[in-house]
């Protein structure tokens, strides 16, 4: 997964512009890819990567390889739950929406909005099925994958009667 958030990376640092962006939280960051890219991209940038504990020891591992571990660091949390401070100028949300359901989306936004600075920005980047739900074909591989491994992700809200 870090080979390939490694070489996207780059593409999404291109697509943005991140001239205004001094401070930064990755959600679900994972390895730090996209992280590091940001800071490689503006001098001065620092980032705030929040993923669970487990995850968080590898990704400072990957962060001290890179020797970036001054302006990108790495604490534990649950996405799901709680703030994740205040006055960042860039959120991002990278393949974490697909894993989530509706409601979950819905929640983790407000509390990724609370956490932006006036004038700050939400990134979401993440496979985007067309309504019909059976295209672009690599989403929809992907939302299977989704769909048999985690709860709620890559499929509908589940109701009850």
């Amino acid at each position: 997964m870090h080979m390939n958030a490694s070489a996207r990376a780059p593409h999404l640092v291109a697509a943005l512009d991140l001239s205004r962006v001094r401070r930064a939280l990755d959600l679900g960051g994972g390895s730090g890819a996209y992280a590091m890219a940001f800071a490689r991209a503006v001098p001065g940038l620092v980032v705030e990567i929040v993923d669970t504990p487990d995850v968080v020891r590898l990704t400072r591992r990957y962060v001290a390889e890179a020797g970036l571990q001054d302006r990108v660091t790495a604490r534990a949390g649950d996405l799901r739950a709680g703030e994740y401070g205040s006055g960042y100028d860039l959120a991002l949300l990278s393949a974490v929406c697909h894993m989530l359901g509706a409601d979950e989306n819905a929640d983790l936004v407000r509390r990724a909005a609370r956490a932006l600075a006036p004038g700050g920005r939400l990134v979401i980047h993440d496979y985007v099925l067309e309504p019909d739900r059976t295209s672009p074909r690599p989403a929809a591989i992907f939302a299977v994958n989704m769909l048999v491994n985690t709860e709620l992700g890559g499929n509908e809200p589940r109701t009850t009667t």
